[in-house]
């Protein structure tokens, strides 16, 4: 998916086939659960699955029939992409941390929405 500044950001996207026809619902919106992981500074979204598995919580939820959907900022390995420029351009760097929150985040949010075709998501970070 691309943001509206040009970068072109990895999206992952989990779930469990085993619950794939049993999802867990939300009660509030009679649509299926669907969460977004925004990872920290200077990490990926595999962060979500580095731990054992009884204590990852991407692991816990997948299991519990959630849709799971995992973000990767831009300038990280996975998300080192431009639609006009390459990591060796100056201008590629020219970004803050203001960027990842007016950016990155929602065109993320509204992929997932769009895709998971429900009204609501859990977004769930760290940093």
């Amino acid at each position: 998916m691309t943001t509206e500044d040009g970068y072109i950001l990895d999206l992952w996207h989990v779930w469990d086939n085993s619950s794939y026809n049993y999802p867990a619902i939300n009660p509030a919106t009679g649509e299926k659960k669907v969460a977004f992981f925004q990872h920290g500074l200077i990490d990926i979204a595999g962060t979500w699955w580095f731990n054992t598995e009884n204590l990852s919580v991407a692991s816990n939820l997948t299991a519990d029939g959630w849709d799971l959907w995992f973000g990767n900022n831009r300038g990280t390995t996975n998300s080192y992409l431009h639609k006009t420029l390459t990591v060796d351009d100056k201008e590629y760097w020219n970004y803050t941390f203001t960027e990842l929150g007016k950016y990155d985040v929602p065109a993320n949010v509204d992929f997932v929405l769009e895709h998971a075709n429900v009204s609501k998501i859990t977004y769930i970070g760290h940093s």
